[in-house]
């Protein structure tokens, strides 16, 4: 390559899987009465029924190859994804995805950042866009990059929905509804997404891989912050 050519940016193919994530913590969010009481089983009703909205035609021109327009396989995985993130570590769900070294040595990076180090969010988010960009660079297989990838997409785009929820044109975000205390001071638990993620994908009864593991983020964030997980 010559020193003057410009690399030509590589995009994670499953970027869509974290916008889509964000369009189901809206919907998710959006159905739950702050006052009432926070159950798993509302939840894993909620989240599957965004599932199978996602089979509307706008979404299935743009992303729903990933999609089954089916409640019951939905509403099996998230319950299915649940269970396995309140039994096991990410260290006991990447054996069970049977990850090689590589593999979980990104899943551990992705989940890991701002442990060791004081970070705020938007350094947090560019910690992860590196670590994707690493992911995308590797030598793995498309099939081993997948589920880091899918990751990596969760965890960034999760970050971000805590960062629009704090911008000044979002300052009445749903979230806010169902904290306590001030919004910028909540320590959103944007790690759930990924852990929830991970055992989505590797449980997903019948979805899949991709649908598997947006279900499974989604159900995990929502009830990380009403103080379930």
């Amino acid at each position: 390559m010559q020193e003057n050519e410009k690399k030509v940016a590589v995009m994670n193919p499953y970027d869509v899987v974290g916008k889509v994530h964000n369009k189901g913590m809206d919907f998710v969010l959006s159905k739950l009465n702050p006052d009432d009481e926070a159950k798993y089983e509302k939840i894993t009703e909620l989240v599957s029924q965004f599932l199978v909205e996602l089979t509307s035609k706008e979404e299935q021109e743009n992303s729903s190859n990933f999609i089954k327009d089916d409640f019951v396989y939905g509403y099996i995985a998230v319950g299915k994804t649940f269970n396995l993130v309140a039994i096991n570590s990410i260290v006991e769900l990447n054996k069970m995805a049977a990850f090689n070294e590589k593999q979980a040595c990104f899943i551990n990076a992705l989940l890991n950042v701002s442990d060791k180090l004081s970070l705020d969010y938007e350094g947090t988010l560019k910690v992860l866009m590196n670590i994707e960009e690493q992911i995308l660079a590797s030598d793995l297989t498309p099939e081993e990059k997948q589920i880091p990838l899918i990751v990596a997409s969760i965890t960034k785009y999760s970050v971000k929905y805590y960062l629009h929820a704090l911008s000044s044109d979002c300052a009445s975000h749903k979230i806010a509804d169902f904290i306590d205390g001030d919004l910028s001071s909540f320590k959103f638990p944007w790690k759930a997404d990924g852990k929830g993620a991970i055992a989505g994908a590797i449980g997903g009864i019948g979805t899949g891989v991709v649908i598997g593991a947006i279900g499974g983020a989604i159900g995990s964030s929502v009830a990380a912050l009403l103080g379930l997980g």
